[in-house]
């Protein structure tokens, strides 16, 4: 009797082992094992976006910095937003990479690729959650951090393509050193960029929910 009431516990352990490894850091029920979400890190001129294109594959990169250009001129971009003091377009450009991500999560797209500089934790929060409330396993999150490539500020500054001035990159350099090693812990305690309802919105707005 006591040999039955053993077994039965190491059955009931068992089984909630299993369940447990059935789910994510969210609890959410792992239904993309086979997905990968890879997370770029670098300041502008590291050779970040030059390294997501060496790993892309048959996946695909989703970069702001792409959708700007691919709307006009990426200077006069961020010239008027200046001009004008008024930064929502940036904002609503961030918001649609985001939706990409998203619809590229839908659809199986492996590996999905955020280009972005990601220099704190909180700029990447919404893809990853995103990406964890959609199913993903967390070993198949991960944070590719190239940092300054080995360049000084200076070094930078001339090798951004997009103009990024000296007293910006010295800003991020510092940034990236101050908030440390980008994790999936680090991650998920940081601010919510994106409001969780309309990360929501977005998710459901792709056909996918957060319940399994």
């Amino acid at each position: 009797m006591k040999l039955d009431k053993e077994v039965l516990r190491i059955k009931s352990i068992m089984i909630n082992e299993d369940k447990e490894s059935d789910r994510n850091y969210l609890g959410v029920k792992i239904t993309k094992p086979d997905q990968e979400l890879i997370v770029m890190r670098g300041v502008p001129g590291s050779g970040k976006s030059t390294k997501a294109k060496s790993l892309v594959s048959k996946g695909k990169v989703h970069s702001t910095d792409d959708i700007i250009a691919s709307i006009g001129d990426y200077d006069e971009f961020f010239a008027k937003m200046i001009k004008n003091k008024d930064f929502s377009p940036l904002s609503k450009v961030h918001m649609k990479n985001l939706e990409n991500a998203v619809e590229s999560m839908k659809n199986g797209v492996t590996p999905i690729i955020i280009d972005n500089t990601n220099i704190k934790p909180s700029e990447s929060k919404a893809y990853v959650v995103a990406a964890l409330k959609l199913g993903f396993d967390n070993n198949n999150i991960k944070f590719i951090d190239i940092g300054t490539g080995g360049l000084d500020a200076e070094g930078l500054a001339k090798r951004n393509t997009h103009g990024v001035p000296l007293e910006k990159i010295k800003r991020m350099i510092d940034d990236h050193t101050s908030n440390g090693e980008l994790t999936l812990q680090a991650v998920l305690g940081s601010m919510d960029y994106v409001k969780p309802e309309d990360l929501d919105s977005i998710i459901k707005k792709n056909h996918l929910s957060d319940k399994d």
